[in-house]
């Protein structure tokens, strides 16, 4: 029996179609986990911003964004324990926003500490969001 010696296009065609074989495997990939987009534009963002700044990758970059994820990493554990027991409220943000905005008014217009603050800005969203279950 004869072996047939591959020609070049015939190895051209089947790393074409080996290569849309994977590619396509990715694309489905992709399709079935839309969120990979996301993830893969972060890192390339990372990767990107790592090399065009020498401030990135540094200590107090990570720690003021941490310090500015906080709160809505607190927000968000909130709103998850809201969400799994069924009760849906909408008005977080904005009882959030006055709370704060509270504290932040006790503390320059009365000059009080910021403990006192922070503990009438608690009652003052405790009683607001009390009201909007009501």
């Amino acid at each position: 029996m004869l072996e047939q010696t591959p020609t070049a296009e015939s190895i051209k065609s089947d790393a074409a179609t080996t290569l849309k074989a994977k590619g396509s495997a990715i694309a489905d990939f992709l399709a079935r986990n839309p969120v990979m987009f996301s993830l893969i534009g972060l890192v390339a963002l990372c990767i990107f911003l790592s090399f065009s700044s020498t401030e990135f990758l540094t200590e107090n970059n990570f720690r003021n964004i941490f310090r500015q994820v906080s709160i809505n990493a607190i927000i968000a554990v909130g709103m998850t324990i809201v969400i799994l027991t069924a009760g849906v409220d909408l008005s977080v943000g904005s009882v959030m926003a006055l709370s704060m905005t509270i504290a932040a008014g006790v503390m320059v217009k009365l000059n009080l500490p910021p403990s006192v603050a922070i503990v009438l800005a608690l009652l003052a969203g405790g009683l607001f969001a009390h009201s909007t279950v009501l």
